[in-house]
């Protein structure tokens, strides 16, 4: 390309040569890979009925404004009453007309309820849509009357206090909800949250603050009403007010767990051996292999950019020879600067506000604005990869709702008063690639699998499509010693570490390597001097909290080796892929005499025997005494119960048994 530049004139002062690469027609937009009307496995059709919309596990009653007036989740009804958007005008409750709407479409996939609603305060248009996986979006626009005033315009969840004792809003806010009555939790703008239960919940979002019109610092609030019951509050007026300007809101309500877990989630294994070493994976086990970027084989890593394909063609056959799927590192919220499609398209796709631009290294990348052509292309990438190297699915770093973004052209950020607002938290973008990526692969291949690691963020409407949701790593607040429990306590690890109770099978990725830890706790250092491998007993310390939590592990990082073979040795001889969990924060009935220092988790086969772990929080040696009801745990023979790992004899007496449990660890009983 050659520019010249004039004078007004017409008298020439320069002029400029450049290379420009047009990466050919732009076919992703039109091809719209991944867009269905048929739901993805495992999910199944949207049932209608009335004003009933059900999907797996869940069925919401729409009342007002396609709001629930009811959910029943996992068959528990867990609203405490009616979602309501309530508005009030000299002190007395706005009536609206025809708040019920009609269904304006339907497919297996997706139902939209929709209407105009009109009262003193002006005419309102509003849709609900619910997607397959329960997924269900709120857009109202109010026009507004001719001087119209109201004092107080509120979105409010009522949710019932048994199904609200654990919360999840971000990193630093997660675990058992807070004790009391009045307001939990504020803040001006109610981003994302989730309230829950260890087995199912209910979560919220909001893209922006645009809707908050009284942008106070605690336009949302999480309160325990005086009957003890949960109350999520949106305030987008709380002051007698003028409403002059179009007023919008975009929200999200999403009951959990989204999705079903496969039967065997347990089996699912990032190790190609069996524990005896041979070279057939073990039945069952989910093989992964993820080749990580390197500068000496890739030129980027957005998705596989290469310098060899051959060679890249011959690792993936050889992988599959051996029984093991290629999972290729990903990521949705960057792109690769050089590339011709993401050179010509840079303007429109590059992202300003987002750190993660590093264009000066090997294996540079650029972030991206989620915008519609940047998804388009990038679902129809990665099935020409597909189709190309035969993936069997994806490995996706910064897999939770990340890029803060501007582009108010697509919904994405606003403008007020003259002063331009980015969306923080734009979850439906983010969303739209995964959906439509996910429902690609499995056309492909119903067994492929799409792994989401994210080290703090457990947002549900991405975990949908994610098979296996790879949490752990992060760079905690304080530093990581020999103590997970010193950054991640154990209520903790219940909200946002078990991810049964959001959509996705729990994997954990231990952070050994940056760890701060005594000689004594390692067996091998790398050449920083950080640790490359733990110690047994340290390895085991994360493999309890595992067994006591349910959630499974990605064993690298510098867990020992030969742990991770008495570990799943152990596992895999007691069949643990189909036993029934029982956690300690409700298992009483099961296991007595649990204190602050002691906890224990239970796991039962179907016909009988059972694995009783019991784990000490302490720094000291523990000797407890438990009162466990081996009738509800044992098989058809007489009781026995031996150490799983030594296969010793531990002696009951009665109903009561006593251990030995070491320090920050803990033992694991078999009961036959």
């Amino acid at each position: 390309m050659i520019a010249e530049l004039t004078t007004k004139d017409g008298q020439p002062r320069a002029t400029v040569k450049a290379k420009l690469v047009v990466p050919g027609p732009p076919v992703w937009l039109t091809e719209k890979v991944g867009v269905s009307d048929t739901p993805p496995p495992p999910w199944t059709p949207v049932q209608v009925a009335g004003n009933n919309v059900s999907v797996w596990g869940r069925q919401y009653t729409l009342g007002a404004f396609g709001l629930p007036e009811k959910i029943v989740n996992q068959g528990r009804s867990i609203l405490a009453g009616p979602v309501t958007l309530r508005c009030v005008q000299d002190g007395k409750e706005v009536a609206w007309s025809d708040t019920t709407g009609s269904v304006s479409s339907k497919t297996a996939a997706k139902v939209v309820r929709a209407g105009t609603s009109t009262s003193t305060l002006g005419k309102m248009t509003w849709r609900a849509a619910a997607e397959f996986d329960g997924f269900m979006l709120f857009d109202f626009e109010l026009t507004p009357a001719a001087e119209a005033e109201a004092e107080l315009m509120e979105l409010r969840v009522p949710i019932r206090k048994q199904y609200a004792t654990l919360i999840y809003k971000s990193y630093s806010t997660r675990g058992l909800l807070a004790e009391g009555e009045g307001v939990l939790w504020k803040s001006g703008y109610g981003r994302y949250w989730w309230l829950g239960t260890d087995d199912f919940g209910l979560c919220g979002a909001t893209e922006h603050a645009g809707a908050m019109i009284n942008r106070a610092d605690d336009a949302f609030s999480i309160v325990r009403e005086a009957n003890g019951d949960i109350s999520v509050v949106y305030r987008f007026l709380g002051e007698r007010q003028k409403i002059t300007e179009p007023w919008k809101l975009r929200w999200i309500l999403m009951a959990t767990p989204t999705k079903p877990l496969p039967k065997d989630w347990r089996t699912w294994r990032d190790l190609c051996r069996s524990p005896d070493k041979s070279d057939a994976p073990h039945n069952g086990r989910l093989c992964v292999a993820s080749p990580w970027p390197h500068e000496a084989k890739f030129k980027y890593f957005s998705f596989p950019v290469l310098k060899s394909t051959d060679w890249y063609r011959g690792y993936v056959q050889a992988k599959h020879e051996e029984g093991t799927k290629v999972l290729p590192y990903s990521l949705f919220v960057t792109m690769p600067p050089e590339m011709p499609e993401c050179a010509f398209y840079r303007r429109e796709w590059a992202n300003p506000l987002m750190g993660l631009a590093d264009l000066s290294r090997p294996l540079s990348y650029e972030a991206v604005r989620a915008v519609p052509s940047w998804i388009d292309f990038m679902v129809w990438k990665h099935r020409e990869l597909v189709k190309e190297y035969g993936h069997d699915g994806l490995y996706v770093d910064f897999a939770g709702v990340y890029g803060t973004v501007f582009a108010p052209e697509y919904g994405l950020g606003y403008v007020r008063d003259g002063k331009e607002y980015p969306t923080l938290f734009p979850v439906c973008a983010v969303r739209e690639i995964w959906k439509r990526v996910y429902t690609m692969f499995k056309g492909f291949n119903s067994d492929s699998v799409i792994v989401g690691h994210d080290s703090q963020a457990v947002h549900a409407p991405i975990l949908s499509f994610c098979d296996v949701w790879l949490n752990g790593e992060h760079n905690w607040r304080g530093p990581l010693r020999d103590n997970y429990l010193e950054v991640l306590p154990l209520d903790q690890l219940r909200a946002a570490f078990r991810a049964q109770a959001h959509g996705g099978l729990p994997w954990f990725l231990p952070q050994w390597y940056g760890a701060i830890l005594e000689d004594k706790d390692v067996v091998k250092f790398q050449d920083n001097g950080k640790p490359s491998q733990v110690t047994i007993e340290k390895s085991h310390h994360l493999f309890g909290l595992g067994l006591l939590h349910d959630f499974g592990f990605w064993p690298i990082c510098g867990m020992n080796s030969e742990a991770t073979e008495q570990y799943y040795g152990v596992l895999n001889e007691f069949g643990i892929d189909d036993a029934k969990f029982y956690g300690y924060w409700d298992n009483a009935w099961l296991i007595g005499g649990q204190t602050d220092a002691i906890k224990a988790s239970a796991y039962r086969k179907p016909d009988g025997g059972g694995l009783v772990v019991i784990y000490n929080v302490t720094r000291e040696a523990q000797t407890p005494t438990l009162r466990i009801n081996w009738s509800r745990l044992q098989g058809e023979q007489p009781l026995t119960v031996v150490d799983a790992y030594t296969k010793e004899p531990v002696l009951p007496a009665g109903p009561n048994i006593t251990v030995e449990v070491p320090p920050l660890n803990y033992r694991l009983l078999w009961v036959k």
